[in-house]
């Protein structure tokens, strides 16, 4: 068996003079803490490791900064309901670690500070600085592979087992692609995109720029843009081509961002997504604040209907003054309603294109008569969109036609108010026609006609007596598909 510290990996140095995490702290703070901070818990603090040890807590100051009495870790120790919980010598120990920078471990390989994100010896600047090598070149002196496992690179030739005591690199890169998910660089996890860790990386959130703006959803933003929009991507190969050279790369995707440009000196960026006829065509990086709806284009555009946004496009507020999120907004097409391209899409839920305004549900399931077709009070369109009158914005417009119609009927809406319509009454013998608001709630057979209707309908006759085949002596309707049909069935 052959392992890095035949290598070179340098003796463990013993220090008793300064606690560090490993020797002494994790272990205080284990026994005494972990009812409440076993995880991250009580004001964000987690024993789960060494970096939630040192992490931030919920206020977002880091735990052990800056390194003396002040820091937030040792007011809560002399603070209820933590204050006592350690001995006096516990609390020294812990008190010593953090004015001496709280460090992991003390000798071995590296230099103490090497785990420390913050620290100017940290592993991820040492590695920047030697151009990656250490970890891509398994021959090298220095490579990570000597005594690491998880390193990219794999491990050094000759080694068949990692030195005691050195960790996986995936044990803290735990993303699918390790030390080379793009997170681990300028992101944070999962997401690929700066700013990096706050509580680690502080001075990152004055140099990510929008980025959080163009690939976070939420509300006052569009869908989330793919990297590709703005950067060439590197393949597997994370470290070939232009990628990880210090420098910044931009490679717009035309059919994305429109042929967009940048100007290095402003760092103002014009593209199709901002450049819609608004108040802040060419907005720059560095901008502080949302965009506005006016920035892009003017809230209503020019020549459009000034209606509520929500009258048409379904991913803003309830007042039609803001934009809520989603996946319609600057998505490369104008989407109205839900964007299926239905009638439910807006006026109604997916396939179903009836409104839940006024009578709407009244009409769509009558309990009384069969569905009532949208024909009837709508003229349908056959051709929607651009270049059709269909949508057209503004107020409701009714067209009666079919069922309301029929036997010569001539009906208006006027004031909320049906008029000489079929369905209710018109054109029926006997019968003086209703007259309902849309806003009414209800309705009964005396609601259209008498019971009976007047003449020449004959006194006190069941209705069953003529209409059998629809009614029974209740009087309840037994077929209603066969009820205001336009025919007289009996």
């Amino acid at each position: 068996m052959f392992y890095a510290g035949s290598l070179g990996c340098r003796d463990t140095r013993k220090s008793d003079e300064v606690p560090t995490y490993d020797n002494q702290v994790h272990a205080i703070l284990a026994a005494k803490c972990k009812d409440c901070h076993a995880t991250k818990g009580a004001g964000g603090f987690g024993l789960t490791s060494y970096l939630d040890t040192i992490a931030c807590g919920k206020d977002g100051a880091p735990t052990v900064l800056p390194p003396g009495n002040a820091a937030p870790l040792l007011r809560a120790l002399d603070q209820d309901p933590h204050k006592g919980l350690l001995t006096a010598e516990e609390r020294d120990a812990v008190s010593a670690w953090v004015a001496g920078g709280a460090q992991k471990a003390t000798g071995g390989a590296h230099e103490p500070g090497y785990v420390d994100p913050r620290s100017p010896k940290s592993h991820g600047r040492a590695l920047r600085a030697a151009g990656w090598k250490p970890m891509l070149d398994a021959t090298s002196d220095q490579a990570c592979g000597r005594c690491h496992e998880g390193v990219p690179s794999g491990r050094s030739p000759k080694v068949t087992v990692s030195a005691p005591g050195a960790p996986s690199c995936t044990t803290c890169h735990t993303e699918p692609a390790g030390p080379l998910a793009c997170g681990t660089c300028h992101g944070d996890g999962s997401r690929a995109a700066p700013p990096r860790d706050p509580c680690f990386f502080p001075e990152d959130a004055s140099t990510a720029g929008a980025h959080v703006a163009h690939v976070t959803p939420g509300p006052g933003r569009s869908q989330p843009l793919s990297c590709t929009t703005c950067h060439p991507v590197p393949s597997a190969a994370v470290f070939e081509g232009v990628h990880a050279n210090g420098a910044v790369n931009l490679a717009f995707d035309a059919k994305a961002s429109g042929n967009a440009t940048y100007d290095a000196t402003t760092h103002a960026c014009t593209t199709e997504c901002h450049a819609r006829g608004g108040q802040k065509p060419r907005p720059a990086w560095t901008d502080k604040g949302p965009m506005g709806c006016n920035d892009c284009h003017s809230s209503p555009p020019p020549q459009h209907y000034a209606g509520a946004c929500s009258g048409c496009h379904r991913d803003t507020d309830a007042k039609g003054t803001a934009f809520t999120g989603g996946n319609l907004h600057v998505n490369g097409r104008v989407d109205l309603g839900d964007g299926t391209g239905t009638c439910g899409a807006c006026h109604g839920a997916g396939s179903d294109p009836w409104p839940t305004t006024g009578a709407h549900a009244k009409h769509k399931l009558p309990a009384n008569s069969a569905p009532v077709a949208c024909e009837s009070c709508h003229v349908v369109p056959t051709v929607f969109g651009k270049g059709t009158a269909h949508p057209k914005g503004g107020p409701v417009t009714l067209t009666f036609g079919g069922l309301a119609k029929n036997r010569g009927a001539n009906p208006t809406f006027t004031n909320g108010t049906c008029n000489n319509v079929y369905c209710h009454g018109e054109g029926v013998v006997g019968t003086i026609a209703a007259a309902p608001r849309w806003t009414d709630k209800g309705a009964s057979c005396t609601s259209c006609h008498g019971l009976p209707p007047g003449p020449p309908h004959g006194g006190a006759a069941e209705c069953s007596t003529c209409h059998g085949s629809v009614v029974d002596p209740g009087p309840v309707i037994t077929d209603r598909a066969r009820h205001v049909n336009g025919f007289t069935d009996k």
